[in-house]
């Protein structure tokens, strides 16, 4: 039988893992993987080194849970929101449109920490580039499907390619995100959301009169 200080225990320990994932995450996306040290973690936890090892073996291992949980938020923010949408321009939108909202939040870091560690990873760094280069196709490919589906709905022009695309979209957003980090840019991130939907709407507009993912919402 488990008793009530068993389950107090259990419930502090799962809300300790959490905070370790948090700064682990904030400290990954602000100074990189290989800058950030345990001692670090452990300084900004307020945590002894035995109480970081008693949740987590590694930094690897922290790293990994924290992509884990960048993961599931991409999905419960980004994703799941835009599959509700009707049709394939709102799917479109709503996805181009999260980033300029879930990015105006100071506590999320997750394009950040994307972008940083794609950046800086390479085959010595173990597990964790092959967790970053999963998330990555995982995100390309949610892009080229959604793009696929506009084109379709004839919403993009036939002469776009919707991998290329799905590469350009993907690597503008993160790369507005990183050069507002570095403090060298001077473009709002809605802005840039703004000319890829002129972008990609513009061969099909000219076309038909019509410009539907650029004025949407």
């Amino acid at each position: 039988m488990i008793g009530t200080g068993d389950i107090g225990g259990q419930e502090r320990g799962r809300a300790t893992r959490r905070q370790i994932v948090e700064v682990g995450r904030r400290l990954f996306s602000a100074y990189g993987y290989h800058a950030t040290s345990l001692a670090d973690i452990q300084a900004a936890t307020g945590l002894t080194k035995g109480a970081f090892y008693h949740h987590f073996g590694s930094k690897e291992a922290l790293c990994l849970s924290v992509l884990e949980a960048a993961t599931e938020d991409y999905e419960r923010e980004w994703l799941a929101p835009a599959r509700l949408e009707d049709s394939a321009e709102g799917r479109l939108v709503a996805m181009l449109d999260a980033a300029v909202r879930l990015n105006a939040r100071p506590e999320w870091c997750n394009c950040a920490l994307m972008a940083v560690l794609a950046g800086e990873l390479t085959d010595a760094d173990g597990a964790v580039l092959p967790a970053v280069r999963a998330w990555w196709v995982g995100w390309l490919e949610a892009w080229r499907e959604a793009i696929a589906d506009a084109q379709e709905a004839g919403l993009i022009g036939a002469s776009i390619r919707p991998p290329v695309a799905a590469e350009w979209v993907a690597c503008s957003l993160l790369g507005a995100v990183l050069t507002r980090k570095l403090g060298v840019s001077g473009a709002e991130l809605d802005a840039v959301v703004a000319l890829v939907k002129h972008t990609l709407v513009a061969s099909s507009s000219r076309r038909h009169g019509r410009t539907a993912v650029a004025e949407h919402g």
